[in-house]
């Protein structure tokens, strides 16, 4: 994606809780489990771009957000 971007965990009361805003080409370490789920949002916009749940592997890879 072309623009800065936040990640957000959503927690089990359906809470967001923030992960921490990427610029283009960053990459963030971040520790969760399967299963939990996660919001991916325009950190200038708030416009939602997608929601996704981890499967337990190690690496969750985003591309093509805009």
């Amino acid at each position: 994606t072309a623009t800065r971007v936040r990640l957000d965990w959503v927690q089990f009361d359906g809470g967001l809780r923030a992960a921490g805003d990427l610029e283009p080409g960053e990459q963030l370490d971040q520790n969760s489990f399967a299963g939990h789920q996660w919001r991916l949002t325009g950190a200038t916009t708030g416009r939602w771009i997608r929601d996704f749940a981890l499967d337990g592997g190690p690496v969750v890879e985003l591309c093509g957000c805009d």
